[in-house]
């Protein structure tokens, strides 16, 4: 991420806080947060000013910023990496900080923070009553990344399940977990996945940096591996690439069914799944296909420039277009015409879209 200047960043957050602040005699904001869509923005690295922003559901009006701020009076202290939820509570995952914390999902209201058993955490999903969180651990080491097993009642991680490196975003189904191994800061190519009654695990190998992954409707889970850059040995020119692609995995036998190649040199990153449609993005062009295909597709669906976030739902694209000294821009655009019918400035850092 881009650093900021110091002052700037400063005299930023001391308008933040004099706005959630100045008045003692304003109550803290009050809301219901469901029927909206949730805007996580990750902060400045090391700025300790990640949130969370709100936007209502029908888009008649701009997003709120900085809700979890305004309704604790407090700031959540960190890097906002993701958002995990239960039937009654939001987990708002802070990597740097190494801590969750769980509110209120409608209100936003802090119930607690958690702080003991996370090493960087990362993202987290519900099931069968637990929560599991993916954990890199130091990093760079190979050897020590988990999944943070967290009891939702009384919010303590009560085990952990050793994993290979580079655990990254998980997902359920049916008792067993899928996780994709992205690489943290070394890399990997492989998804897991683990039985929860058993916690046995089965590697499936895909290209390399898996990251996101989607289920479809029959239950199958499509993979988008990015592939990787190899720098020459003293890191000052890239000397070739390794295949990204897109996979499918039938979660009945653990196979890969299809696997397709983008162009050598090609990274694509994000990714999202409606109504049989896969939707990607690469190189400020966003690209759309049937998940039966057998081909990439050649044109771009919507030139959206670079972003950081997206998803699609009803025929909406929502994105995000990143920034880190001001506000960063959630645009949601009608598919079938192509026009923008909301803008919203959010969070620094904008990153992931959750729909609550």
């Amino acid at each position: 991420m881009k650093s900021t200047n110091l002052l700037s960043r400063l005299l930023f957050l001391s308008v933040v806080i004099a706005a959630c602040t100045e008045d003692n005699d304003v109550a803290p904001l009050q809301g219901d947060f469901e029927n909206g869509i949730i805007i996580s923005a990750e902060g400045n690295f090391g700025g300790k000013d990640g949130s969370v922003a709100f936007l209502d559901g029908d888009l008649s009006k701009k997003a709120t910023n900085f809700i979890y701020t305004s309704v604790n009076n407090a700031q959540l202290g960190g890097l906002v990496q993701s958002i995990g939820f239960s039937e009654e509570d939001a987990f708002i995952i802070i990597n740097d900080a190494h801590s969750i914390a769980v509110v209120d999902r409608t209100t936003f209201e802090k119930k607690t923070i958690v702080l003991e058993g996370l090493k960087n955490p990362r993202y987290m999903v519900v099931e069968g009553g637990k929560g599991y969180v993916t954990n890199w651990g130091e990093g760079g080491d190979p050897s020590d990344d988990y999944i943070a097993v967290l009891d939702l009642e009384s919010y303590a991680v009560e085990s952990t399940i050793s994993l290979k490196n580079g655990v990254e975003q998980i997902a359920a189904k049916e008792g067993k977990l899928y996780v994709s191994h992205k690489g943290a800061f070394t890399t990997n190519n492989i998804i897991s996945v683990v039985d929860i009654a058993t916690n046995e695990v089965v590697e499936i190998e895909v290209g390399d940096n898996p990251d996101e992954i989607i289920f479809d409707a029959t239950g199958d889970l499509y993979v988008l591996f990015e592939g990787r850059s190899i720098w020459n040995s003293d890191w000052t020119a890239i000397e070739s690439h390794t295949e990204a692609g897109i996979a499918k995995i039938d979660t009945n036998t653990n196979t890969v069914v299809r696997t397709l190649t983008f162009d050598l040199g090609a990274h694509p990153g994000l990714f999202s799944l409606e109504n049989d449609n896969l939707y990607y993005a690469l190189n400020g062009s966003v690209f759309s296909m049937t998940a039966s295909d057998t081909s990439l597709p050649t044109t771009a669906l919507l030139e959206t420039g670079s972003i950081y976030g997206m998803t699609v739902k009803n025929g909406q694209l929502y994105t995000l277009k990143r920034a880190f000294e001001n506000l960063s821009q959630l645009n949601v655009i009608d598919i079938n015409s192509g026009q923008t019918i909301h803008s919203s400035a959010v969070g620094l850092g904008a990153s992931k879209i959750y729909f609550n």
